[in-house]
């Protein structure tokens, strides 16, 4: 079941640690939208990376089909996390986020992450 935030319940869930104690953070992370979020269809997304040359890549997914893929740069590269954002058009309906990383070594789809939306 899906719920509206309202925002001090969103400030404070993005106040809380997106990982274990003592584990390292996802190579990509996504800030905002969390999982599952209700989302108008111009969203910004936002999150932090730390990751080869600090670029990744974002596709959008909905009903089974890529419909659009963009190339999200963060401000500093491998060896530094920092933060990046994009603003995004999105269908409305459910849809899925995909973030991975291309390796260098042999262009494969590395670090992914997947994130349910739902846009009304």
């Amino acid at each position: 079941m899906m719920r509206r935030l309202s925002i001090g319940l969103v400030v404070a869930a993005l106040a809380l640690p997106a990982v274990r104690a003592g584990a390292a953070p996802a190579p990509i992370v996504v800030t905002w939208p969390v999982r599952g979020a209700i989302v108008s269809p111009h969203v910004r997304v936002y999150g932090s990376a730390e990751d080869f040359e600090a670029a990744f890549q974002l596709e959008v997914w909905c009903r089974g089909r890529r419909v659009s893929a963009t190339t999200i740069h963060a401000s500093s590269g491998t060896g530094t996390r920092d933060r990046w954002t994009a603003m995004l058009r999105l269908p409305h309906g459910d849809v899925t986020l995909v973030l991975f990383e291309v390796s260098p070594k042999d262009g494969s789809h590395i670090d992914r992450t997947k994130l349910p939306l739902h846009v009304r």
